[in-house]
């Protein structure tokens, strides 16, 4: 009988050890987050709240590594990227396109899977083969290219609009995406599209003033223009009607944009399946959902009026 028992101790105490062993070694993720926008970054944070959320929690089975934001040129991408490689992160998570892009390049031939938040057009920028069947390692929550509808919402809001100025960079992927279906919209709702070429805020700065006045002004998403500020409100101070397409409220009397964070939070359910051991390239892109917000503050101080009908179809109202 003793000797039975200290076989039955014996056995225990060694399944004891192994568990404790096992809970010693749980599993932790190293996740890298590239960025070139700093406007992107509630995308990240949104990614963080959305995995903490699923179990995946900072500090304690999970750590991000995230250094800020990256010039935006392949070659500093690309110096990014790998570093956080050399770190043995276990997942990329990139912001915007061109990281989406580079990631794509750099951990082919790998099994690091990227996650992309947020992406306008992840088949035609050759970040996936398709929506519903991804390949490689990469998959994500786009954006869909939804200008067009931002170019409708413009002209509801400022219905007098007789030309849309927008300003572009031809040489930035993002931007000419984005340009893309606005003259055919233009047509169809019977106002004159004028795309304004520029390379930097102080050319689009100095073609404001030479604006006819029944222009109105649509700012599309162009990461090498980020900061249209100044762009803005100067066309505000002329009483010119403008709105923003994927991006921040700030300065313009509307915006039709996605939220990141909810887009950050959103990816994180396809992260957290990948982290399970799911391909991305099984793992079809999510569309993240798009918001109207009217900036009643902005128009209050320039005089604008909504209608009541678009003040009851926002999502957001800023007073």
């Amino acid at each position: 009988m003793f000797k039975r028992f200290l076989f039955v101790f014996f056995a225990f105490s060694l399944v004891l050890t192994a568990c404790a062993n096992g809970a010693s070694k749980a599993k932790t993720y190293k996740i890298g987050a590239v960025n070139y926008l700093a406007g992107l970054e509630p995308a990240y944070e949104g990614l963080k709240a959305g995995l903490g959320e699923l179990g995946y929690e900072e500090g304690k089975n999970t750590v991000y590594i995230y250094h800020g934001i990256t010039e935006p040129t392949p070659v500093e991408l690309e110096a990014e990227i790998k570093a956080l490689l050399d770190e043995n992160v276990n997942m990329l998570f990139t912001m915007g396109t061109l990281p989406a892009q580079v990631a794509k390049q750099v951990v082919a031939g790998t099994s690091i899977p990227v996650i992309f938040a947020p992406l306008i057009d992840p088949v035609g920028e050759g970040v996936v083969d398709s929506i519903s069947r991804p390949g490689g390692n990469v998959t994500g929550v786009q954006n869909a290219n939804r200008a067009a509808k931002a170019l409708e919402w413009l002209i509801k809001i400022a219905p007098e609009t007789k030309t849309v100025c927008v300003f572009y960079n031809s040489h930035d992927e993002v931007s000419l995406t984005a340009l893309h279906p606005l003259p055919e919209t233009a047509a169809q709702l019977g106002v004159a599209l004028t795309p304004i070429e520029v390379q930097t805020p102080e050319e689009a700065m100095r073609a404001v003033p030479t604006l006819p006045e029944d222009a109105s002004i649509l700012i599309v998403p162009t990461p090498t223009l980020a900061n249209m500020d100044s762009v803005k409100k100067l066309a505000l101070e002329r009483r010119i009607p403008i709105g923003a397409y994927d991006q921040g409220p700030a300065n313009v009397l509307f915006s039709f944009s996605v939220d990141w964070y909810l887009q950050g939070k959103q990816a994180s359910r396809l992260a957290a399946q990948v982290l399970k051991g799911v391909k991305p390239a099984d793992l079809p892109v999510e569309t993240a959902e798009s918001y109207l917000t009217i900036n009643l503050k902005q128009a209050n101080e320039i005089g604008f009026e909504f209608s009541d009908e678009i003040l009851t179809q926002a999502h957001t109202i800023l007073r």
